[in-house]
């Protein structure tokens, strides 16, 4: 596997590390005071913390190292961070190339241990002959529980996070989409425009109507509205693809032309002793 260019490599980053400040500072007050939510700046870095559920997704740092180097003071309000919001576990992720080439040495010399891997998907934009598919449009917040609902469910997540994922839906940046069937909402995604590229999440299919290339439908309706954005590249992670835990997403994105770019490690540390959730 040959990795993007440097730049490139910095581009798909920073797209995540926006999604991350801009779906984080969504929450409505009560539901960020419900959930502990905030983030933390780092530079060209963030901290996201939700205390109310420990799920690394949203208990990470991204971007650290990524278009300037990291810094011991960076990890440590990174922790003070977690650490001040009562959070278990956390999770860094180091992207290819990020600096100093030590940063897994200084994480591991805190505690760290490598946790597991996700995948950096990619694809520059170009013309799409995909036709449309009559299923999809752009939604706006009258869909919004419906979307929140669908993900939460889809991914096994509290009800608790519905009024904050809800709170997304035609926010400034964003655009969400839906395939419908008989007139209801069935599957969803949303990306949004960050610079060079555009990050693609929060894709999900209710259960009964899976298998039926919605979530291909809604690719190519997003990488439309990519190139209308101007954007240049397509960014999108996902969970590790092995052979005794393939992921189907990972073989979707492929088929419909991404590539993988790397593997990117996730450090984990325990802040805490209590139960936890991968």
């Amino acid at each position: 596997m040959s990795l993007p260019a440097d730049d490139v490599i910095t581009a798909l980053e920073q797209a995540e590390v926006a999604a991350c400040r801009s779906y984080t500072s969504a929450a409505p007050a009560p539901a960020a005071a419900d959930l502990g939510l905030a983030l933390c700046d780092l530079g060209s870095a963030v901290a996201v913390r939700a205390r109310a559920f420990d799920i690394l997704m949203y208990n990470r740092v991204a971007g650290l190292g990524v278009g300037a180097p990291a810094s011991e003071a960076q990890i440590d309000a990174a922790l003070a961070f977690f650490r001040a919001g009562g959070i278990p576990r956390c999770m860094v992720h180091v992207a290819p190339g990020a600096s100093p080439e030590a940063l897994p040495r200084s994480l591991e010399a805190r505690g760290f241990y490598l946790h597991n891997h996700w995948i950096r998907l990619y694809r520059p934009i170009a013309p799409d002959d995909t036709p449309v598919d009559a299923r999809v449009r752009r939604i706006g917040p009258e869909h919004a529980e419906a979307f929140a609902r669908t993900d939460a469910e889809a991914y096994g997540h509290p009800p608790a996070l519905i009024p904050w994922l809800a709170a997304n839906v035609g926010r400034d940046g964003w655009q969400h989409f839906a395939a419908f069937e008989d007139g209801e909402p069935v599957g969803f995604a949303a990306l949004l425009a960050a610079g060079r590229a555009a990050w693609f999440g929060f894709a999900c299919t209710r259960a009964l109507h899976r298998r039926r290339g919605i979530q291909s439908a809604l690719i190519h309706a997003r990488l439309r509205a990519a190139a209308e954005l101007g954007c240049e590249f397509v960014s999108v992670e996902t969970a590790d693809d092995t052979p005794e835990k393939p992921n189907p997403s990972t073989h979707n994105l492929v088929r419909n032309g991404f590539v993988i770019a790397y593997r990117r490690p996730n450090w984990v540390l325990k802040l805490e002793a209590r139960g936890a959730a991968v």
